[in-house]
């Protein structure tokens, strides 16, 4: 009986802390896309061109990867559960910059502050739940939760835009409570010893081991290009040259992190391999029908179009990240989630920022056009990849199910 308590305990202390890593994840995530509605209000406020927002995004960008790069040194000597109450606290402060924000440089340092906390507390609370659970199911959870904090910043925001006044401040009152309670979770987080002493799998150091992080790696990338495109353009798009609501603008980027979340959610039974062959397929057909539909100027089929694309981003994450968690060892798992990351965030910025310029130039429909063909033809080539990756795999299971029954006859 005695035995069976503590076990129950033990259960029910993990589940504790599983939540709580999630709880986090969601709040600090959803600070980041809270701006996502309010670019068109700081457009107006302050004169800015589409570049100009396109350089504000990537300043979140640019602080994510800055603390991508020291958060994996800082975990190892001082430990994870430090590092995010660090990033919660960084959130806190990026809060209250933007509501003492009355200039766009003001914005732009919120939005680095912003960065620094995500970036803070993406690789790191990644690394905890693989601590806390098998590769796939951690990967799940970590792209469940990023996705759904992306989402629910976006309709926290919009609240703020219909019902409350001056919603640039506003919005960011209501988020306060969030990372409050996130900072109250994790300071009772009991800590654990080295996460690198927990779920220890051998895996073999291999040329198809590297060339699946690579991979991976390159799926991830097309998915966050989407991302930087959906938080920084798609709602000025829509309301520009789609002839649509704002209300509707902002919830096309939410269906597209919802539907991602869902997508992730849906297929967590299924295996990681068909998985991102079906995300992979939906992102290109995805990405094909929105660039004809911005060329006939059908926004609300484009709306629908981003459920596809949704679900398709949502596979692709989940199922690179479980690949990458699969193919690289326990002990390295934080530095390669971490450069993992990094190139992620890259892809989500450096694309935007030439997008915001070709927006300046030549339109923001002619911009988003060639953004979906890039992003077709490099989903494409992942594919392609990912066929000649999977084919000598499949090949020898062939082989070696035909020599096994030649030795049983």
């Amino acid at each position: 009986m005695y035995s069976w308590r503590i076990a129950n305990s033990d259960v029910i202390s993990s589940r504790v802390r599983l939540t709580s890593l999630i709880i986090t994840f969601v709040s600090l995530t959803m600070g980041s896309t809270l701006t996502t509605p309010i670019f068109e209000l700081y457009r107006q406020q302050f004169n800015l061109s589409d570049q100009s927002i396109a350089i504000i995004f990537a300043a979140y960008v640019a602080g994510v990867i800055v603390s991508l790069l020291v958060s994996d040194v800082a975990a190892r000597r001082w430990g994870h559960r430090a590092v995010t109450i660090v990033a919660v606290l960084v959130s806190l402060v990026a809060a209250l910059f933007f509501l003492l924000a009355e200039t766009a440089i003001s914005v732009g340092i919120a939005r680095v502050l912003s960065g620094i906390s995500v970036g803070l507390c993406t690789a790191t609370l990644t690394t905890m739940m693989r601590a806390s659970l098998p590769a796939t199911s951690a990967a799940i959870c970590a792209s469940v939760g990023l996705a759904t904090g992306l989402a629910c910043g976006p309709l926290l925001a919009e609240v703020a835009i219909l019902w409350l006044p001056d919603p640039a401040h506003s919005a960011f009152w209501l988020y306060l409570p969030f990372p409050t309670i996130s900072l109250l979770l994790m300071s009772m987080l009991r800590p654990t010893r080295s996460l690198m002493h927990l779920r220890q799998f051998p895996v073999p150091e291999t040329v198809s081991n590297s060339r699946r992080v690579i991979l991976s790696t390159a799926t991830l990338c097309c998915a966050f290009a989407l991302n930087g495109y959906y938080l920084s353009l798609v709602p000025s798009l829509l309301q520009r040259d789609l002839a649509t609501t704002h209300p509707l603008a902002v919830l096309a980027v939410t269906i597209l992190l919802a539907a991602a979340a869902m997508g992730q959610a849906l297929v967590r039974h299924v295996s990681v391999r068909l998985v991102e062959y079906i995300g992979l397929a939906l992102l290109a057909i995805g990405s094909m029908c929105a660039a004809i539909l911005i060329y006939v100027g059908n926004g609300p089929a484009f709306i629908i179009c981003t459920g596809v694309l949704g679900l398709g981003h949502g596979m692709t994450t989940s199922s690179s990240l479980a690949a990458l968690n699969t193919a690289v060892p326990s002990d390295r798992s934080a530095t390669a989630t971490v450069r993992y990351y990094i190139f992620g965030y890259l892809a989500s910025a450096l694309p935007i920022i030439g997008l915001g310029w070709l927006s300046d130039q030549l339109g923001l429909n002619i911009a988003s056009i060639t953004f979906f063909l890039l992003e077709f033809f490099f989903i494409l080539a992942c594919y392609v990849r990912l066929v000649y990756l999977t084919r000598p795999a499949a090949a020898s299971h062939v082989v070696a199910g035909v020599i096994q029954n030649n030795v049983k006859d």
